[in-house]
């Protein structure tokens, strides 16, 4: 979780680190490192493997309590994964990261914002 926390740099690094914690791992330990690998996976760019170790997990944990109350969270998560797909085939549509002002953007870290399919609607997470 240290290499995680710290920077894109050291994310890459923790990839290996969850991946090995994993297969020593008891199941009730698996829920919060399989979440943050593919959290990883997806910081580092490997967004489609990502997207493929979440939704596998996802299926897995369904039936559990636990699994019901995360089924939301990895939807996001998930989602995030596809919308990056999305936008690394289609380059060829500019976007440009701009600050708002303060009637949108606030001096917190604002993530995943996204834009409702009319175009209306901008909402960060």
């Amino acid at each position: 979780m240290c290499y995680f926390n710290k920077s894109n740099i050291s994310k890459k690094k923790s990839i290996e680190y969850f991946e090995a914690s994993l297969l020593k791992s008891i199941p009730k330990d698996t829920i919060v490192k399989t979440f943050f690998l593919g959290k990883a996976y997806h910081f580092v760019g490997e967004h489609e493997k990502a997207k493929k170790l979440l939704e596998h997990f996802k299926e897995k944990i369904k039936k559990s309590y636990s699994g019901f109350i995360l089924s939301e969270v990895m939807n996001r998560e998930i989602k995030t994964c596809i919308n990056a797909l999305f936008f690394e085939e289609n380059k060829a549509a500019p976007h440009i990261v701009t600050n708002l002002g303060t009637q949108f953007n606030t001096d917190k870290a604002e993530f995943n914002p996204i834009v409702d399919s009319n175009m209306t609607i901008l909402i960060y997470t």
